[in-house]
């Protein structure tokens, strides 16, 4: 008998029991984070804020009650109350892995000039990425490998991508000063180095710039 059709017999044998790759995915997308009002039955159960508060503020997340805000030096992170008016929480200097200081509220609230602001956010995204990739997860990032509130992980994960999202934003797109009544004179920057992406044109001040694919 010929090899042929014993080896087309086969070959169809093997495609049957592939899985249909095709076949969109029965798992749904979790559904956007959405805080619950805060009621007055919300507002009463808050603690009082201590009368010597030099500032105070809302809670992170989505929380009702308000609370001192952290003065300079004070450690800091995602759950956190918020830094002072002026201030904001970052990394110490030369944290190996500040991602998970922000995570576990061991980072400072800081004083940051602009520009050092801007190469200190993509420092941090950038370092945030390298650890990520050392761990393997994000789940590890988050303390998600440990018992942990659905609703605490949820709010986690939605911070770290509002605080992401805000230094693309942030470092994609530079603007001269423009006098009154003249259009602003942008180009397009990398995330990654602050540094005009070669061959880019410029935009107009409410223009936007494409998301490198490759870097």
């Amino acid at each position: 008998m010929s090899a042929l059709p014993f080896c087309i017999t086969w070959v169809f044998a093997i495609i049957a029991f592939v899985p249909d790759l095709t076949r969109p995915s029965p798992v749904i997308a979790p559904e956007p984070i959405r805080c619950a009002p805060c009621t007055p039955e919300k507002l009463g159960e808050c603690p009082p804020v201590a009368n010597n508060c030099r500032e105070v503020l809302r809670e992170p997340g989505c929380g009702c009650c308000l609370a001192c805000a952290l003065e300079k030096g004070t450690s800091c992170g995602i759950y956190t109350a918020h830094c002072a008016t002026g201030l904001q929480c970052t990394p110490k200097p030369g944290d190996p892995r500040p991602l998970h200081s922000l995570t576990r509220g061991q980072a400072v609230c800081t004083e940051v000039e602009e520009e050092e602001e801007e190469e200190h956010l993509h420092n941090v995204v950038f370092s945030a990425l390298s650890e990520e990739l050392d761990h393997g997860s994000i789940h590890y990032l988050l303390g998600l490998n440990k018992p942990l509130d659905t609703a605490d992980a949820a709010e986690a994960q939605e911070s770290l991508k509002a605080r992401v999202n805000a230094i693309q934003k942030k470092l994609t797109k530079q603007c001269e000063t423009s006098l009154v009544g003249h259009t602003a004179h942008c180009w397009c920057v990398s995330a990654w180095n602050g540094k005009r992406i070669p061959g880019s044109s410029d935009v107009t001040g409410d223009g936007q710039c494409h998301q490198e694919v490759t870097h």
